[in-house]
């Protein structure tokens, strides 16, 4: 009789518990909708962000940016990407996971990050073979139109390496990624007067690594500093915009 009553509590508490994880879950889905579509909603620096999305961002989104930050109050906020990939948090800082709705998907396609152990034995081996001082620190997988990229950082604080979803090496990127749809690399030589002027200006000790030009006009100039990355965004006429770490 024990045995079964014990049985009995432990099914009524996983039933609770399933209870509880969708009513988490519904919760989520609605205050997602609630901010993707509030009519108002506030520009904040990403500066101002609780530390779990920073922490939450080193470790998902290590190959981008925030490009813009919206707070909906009593809500929560929407983070957009350099990739335009938007994930939402409560306003407590909360990562937000709905079930459903076209939330989170940008251009770039959906990626999601993996352990260490789960990287492709081809991959560690090619990472140790061509860059012998490195370690690999993160690691995603993301999913694209044409199949699955391995996205993974190394130590070196310049590089995020990218690799098909059998293991096979296609390119190398400096400080960030941008895929195509979102913009066109640039030589850095034929950056406009006025943002290279801007870096010299604000900037004086920096080397400019890299610089796309989005197709809304907006030019992308990633840079290393003394205190390390910063990507700074210019308008269509070299007007700074703002600067990310």
């Amino acid at each position: 009789m024990k045995k079964l009553m014990f049985l009995g509590l432990t099914a009524i508490l996983a039933f609770l518990a399933s209870c509880n994880k969708d009513s988490q879950q519904l919760t989520d889905d609605l205050l997602t909708q609630q901010i993707a579509f509030a009519g108002s909603k506030t520009a904040v620096s990403p500066s101002s962000l609780p530390a779990s999305i920073a922490t939450y961002v080193d470790e998902n989104y290590f190959e981008t940016y925030i490009e813009t930050a919206n707070f909906v109050t009593d809500k929560g906020y929407e983070v957009i990407m350099g990739t335009e990939e938007v994930f939402y948090c409560d306003r407590t800082g909360r990562i937000l996971r709905p079930r459903r709705g076209p939330f989170t998907h940008g251009p770039c396609g959906h990626g999601e990050a993996i352990d260490l152990d789960a990287v492709p034995a081809s991959i560690v081996e090619y990472v140790a073979q061509n860059y012998p001082a490195a370690e690999i620190m993160r690691a995603k997988l993301v999913q694209t139109d044409d199949g699955g990229r391995y996205f993974i950082k190394i130590n070196d604080p310049n590089y995020i390496l990218i690799f098909s979803e059998d293991g096979t090496f296609l390119e190398e990127t400096v400080m960030f990624f941008h895929c195509r749809p979102l913009g066109t690399p640039i030589d850095i030589g034929s950056l406009p007067e006025a943002i290279t002027n801007y870096i010299a200006e604000h900037f004086p000790n920096a080397e400019i690594k890299v610089a796309f030009h989005k197709a809304n006009g907006v030019f992308i100039v990633g840079v290393i500093t003394p205190d390390g990355r910063r990507i700074i965004g210019f308008n269509a006429d070299g007007a700074f915009l703002w600067v990310r770490p």
